[in-house]
Order: structure tokens, then C-alpha cells, then sequence
């Protein structure tokens, strides 16, 4: 399982970087880090369905709900 410190900047290139909450993306016991996460919502971020790689891995299709 990946854990991941994320920062987000909103505002140009320029603008400072802002803590924006931990992440855990992936979850299967031993696996490799992702190296690539595509995600789309149609509801306003309520859920989410995209793809994503862990390294060594094809693509894995997932779906997500917001708790």
C-alpha cells in the first residue's frame, strides 16, 4: 500500500503549494508503487472510475465512492 503527503497549487505556476491531505492509492498487500493514475467524476467528485498502473503491472481499472 502506497501512502502519499499530497500538495496542491491552485492560482498559476507561481503560486505556493499547499498541503492537501494523505493518500492511499493502492491497497493490495505487497504490491509494487503506482506509476500512473488517471481518474474522471461525473458527479462532482462523489465517485471516481479511472485507471492505473503499479509498477511492473498493466492497466487496472478501478471504481471509487467518497466517504
Amino acid at each position: 500500500m502506497a501512502q502519499y503527503s499530497v500538495e496542491n497549487q491552485w492560482g498559476g505556476e507561481d503560486a505556493p503549494w499547499n498541503f492537501g491531505g494523505n493518500w492511499v492509492v493502492g491497497g493490495r498487500t505487497g504490491q509494487q508503487k503506482v506509476v500512473q493514475l488517471s481518474a474522471t467524476s461525473n458527479d462532482g467528485g462523489m465517485t471516481l472510475n479511472g485507471t492505473m498502473t503499479y509498477e511492473g503491472e498493466g492497466l487496472i481499472g478501478f471504481k471509487a465512492v467518497m466517504h
